[in-house]
């Protein structure tokens, strides 16, 4: 996430696309220090949810669950709430509410569902590329959120 355009880039095998962030100075973040500069890095909370809001570039729900299911261990409960408040998008506090809660991440769900709780929902797909077949869709009404069951067997094999 970037505060302003800028053009991808491909050093060597790897191609780093960047995406513009327009409250990029009120997300939460932390200063890592490297050998030649420190720089400043999103929060485990602010990525989720950044790739929650860009799932059809990061590799979907089951690649974000998986990152979701690497981070739980380092997640800071507070980040997850200020990261809510600066990026302040119901849908996708709902979407990663539900992934937390079908993960048995129990205290970030909490979280989510704390913050949601004064805000008006309204029903969500949980993925948000073109559905290609007809499955039919189920509906977790905790989260507001509309998705196929299959992803369900998806998110059990992570856990």
């Amino acid at each position: 996430m970037v505060s302003r355009p800028r053009t991808t880039t491909t050093p060597g095998k790897l191609t780093v696309t960047f995406f513009t962030k327009r409250k990029i100075s009120g997300t939460p973040a932390i200063v890592v220090g490297s050998r030649v500069v420190p720089w400043r890095v999103s929060t485990r909370a602010a990525t989720l949810l950044d790739l929650i809001r860009h799932q059809a570039d990061v590799g979907g729900i089951e690649s974000i669950a998986r990152v979701t299911k690497d981070f739980s261990s380092q997640l800071d409960l507070r980040d997850i709430t200020l990261g809510l408040d600066a990026m302040n998008q119901i849908p996708v506090a709902q979407r990663l509410g539900f992934i937390f809660d079908h993960l048995n991440l129990t205290l970030p769900a909490q979280r989510g569902e704390g913050w949601l709780r004064s805000r008006r929902i309204t029903l969500q797909p949980l993925v948000l590329e073109d559905r290609e077949d007809d499955h039919p869709l189920q509906v977790n009404a905790k989260w507001g959120i509309r998705y196929d069951t299959r992803l369900l067997d998806l998110l059990s094999e992570i856990t």
